[in-house]
């Protein structure tokens, strides 16, 4: 079974664009680690790019019936043709800040 709070607790909230359509963009821990800053700054940039020039509901729409939030992250990454290497960051928060590592 996912963690449906994991999405929401990554520094963005993807539970927020399955079940509303929306992305929430929230925050990032402080930290002073320049490749930690990157690979942030760079997923935010990739996600407003997508959701403005590419966004598509219906890929969403078919996003939303899968059951965990790692599998709806990968589909994601996917449509969005998001670079490998920012997959992994984001899937590593993901299960960092899964519950069971709380």
């Amino acid at each position: 079974k996912g963690d449906k709070r994991a999405g929401s607790r990554i520094g963005f909230n993807l539970n927020s664009l399955f079940a509303f359509g929306n992305i929430e963009l929230r925050y990032h821990a402080g930290t002073m680690n320049r490749d930690k800053i990157k690979d942030w700054t760079l997923f935010n940039m990739y996600i407003m790019d997508w959701v403005l020039n590419a966004y598509n509901r219906s890929s969403i729409d078919k996003i939303r019936k899968l059951k965990t939030i790692e599998g709806k992250a990968t589909k994601l990454f996917e449509v969005m043709e998001m670079p490998e290497m920012l997959q992994k960051y984001i899937m590593y928060r993901i299960e960092l800040f899964s519950d069971k590592n709380m």
